[in-house]
């Protein structure tokens, strides 16, 4: 166990150009000296709370935020936010020989300098569905750990592709929303099943989430759908769902 750190600005740079040498030369680079150099980083946690550990996406985000919520108790002068860049860039080296490395144990990480984001907390209109660790912490968060709402679309490893999660959490409004998560597990998961199929997030899907995602945001504008209950939503939707509410489309090929 480690106590938390987060890089300085010094230590968020040294810690790119590493990441852009792995992307250079294709390989994993060892990060231990620069996590714990002095030089580059700074301790926000008084008790050793932190170690990296192999999970899936699920248990991944309750130990963040059991993490996240400790660090946070420590510092309440002001001075820390949870979303921290310094701190979250810190804890993805920590993770960085997993997180590096693909489900069958080969290396993994951004194509090129454009896909960084992936890895570190840098871009603010990708940050939140694309950072491996960061983004799997935010749902946590935002949904009190709610395992009924999280377990349909956490599923997997961290770095395994998922486009159920990325429809979702890429989508703060749906995110905030306790109603329109309820709805998605209600109608997405299959009877039997506790997770969505990840097909259900792909393009083309009529009635699938992607639809429900732009069609959310419409409705948005003209309902109070946060102030809705899951049948009033349900209501609301055209019928290209209907197959969805009534289960008919968990019994038929999705692509035609």
């Amino acid at each position: 166990m480690y106590q938390v750190r987060r890089f300085t600005p010094a230590g968020i740079r040294i810690y790119r150009e590493r990441l852009k040498q792995m992307i250079k030369e294709k390989r994993s680079i060892p990060l231990i000296d620069l996590i714990f150099s002095d030089e580059f980083t700074e301790i926000i946690s008084k008790n050793p709370i932190i170690e990296a550990h192999d999970l899936e996406r699920y248990e991944l985000s309750i130990y963040l935020d059991s993490v996240i919520q400790k660090v946070f108790s420590e510092n309440q002068d002001g001075s820390f936010t949870k979303n921290d860049a310094g701190m979250w860039d810190w804890i993805s080296a920590l993770w960085g020989e997993l997180l590096f490395k693909d489900t069958k144990g080969k290396f993994f990480i951004a194509k090129d300098e454009k896909t960084l984001d992936r890895h570190i907390l840098a871009n603010e209109s990708w940050r939140d569905y694309r950072h491996l660790l960061y983004g799997n912490w935010l749902v946590a968060s935002t949904l009190n750990c709610n395992a009924e709402l999280m377990r349909p679309l956490m599923f997997g490893h961290p770095t395994a592709n998922n486009d159920v999660f990325e429809q979702i959490v890429s989508r703060r409004e749906i995110l905030a929303s306790k109603t329109a998560l309820t709805v998605i597990r209600d109608i997405y998961v299959a009877p039997g099943s506790t997770t969505i199929l990840n097909s259900v997030g792909r393009a083309n899907v009529a009635g699938g989430l992607r639809r429900f995602g732009s069609l959310f945001s419409q409705l948005a504008t003209k309902f109070d759908l946060h102030g809705m209950d899951k049948f009033e939503l349900k209501a609301l939707l055209p019928p290209e769902f209907h197959r969805w509410i009534d289960g008919a489309a968990h019994q038929q090929p999705l692509f035609s």
